[in-house]
């Protein structure tokens, strides 16, 4: 099965928000740069996860927000390694339609 380059951009954002979701089940002491009073409003909490991710995976890294558990610096290095390979998929299957 092949998928145009649209739909693995697509399958890739579906992925940081997917993975964004699962990080807001951690609290704030998990993380450097997240406050208590974020953590009782879901939409604060989500919207902090999404930009943790996208700031972090983008290679920006502000810095305003870190992992503070090995946990949650376990589950983004594994989530870092899934996006870059499928990044590299992506692109390399960009290149392939052009070449031919």
């Amino acid at each position: 099965m092949t998928y145009t380059i649209s739909q693995k951009i697509f399958y890739i954002i579906i992925l940081i928000c997917l993975c964004a979701y699962i990080l807001t089940n951690f609290d704030h002491t998990h993380f450097n740069g997240f406050k208590k009073e974020d953590d009782s409003n879901f939409k604060k909490k989500y919207f902090n996860c999404i930009y943790f991710l996208f700031t972090t995976f983008s290679g920006v890294g502000y810095g305003d927000i870190t992992p503070a558990s090995n946990y949650i610096k376990v589950f983004v290095m594994s989530f870092q390694l899934v996006l870059i390979i499928s990044i590299i998929v992506t692109i390399d299957s960009y290149f392939n339609i052009y070449i031919k």
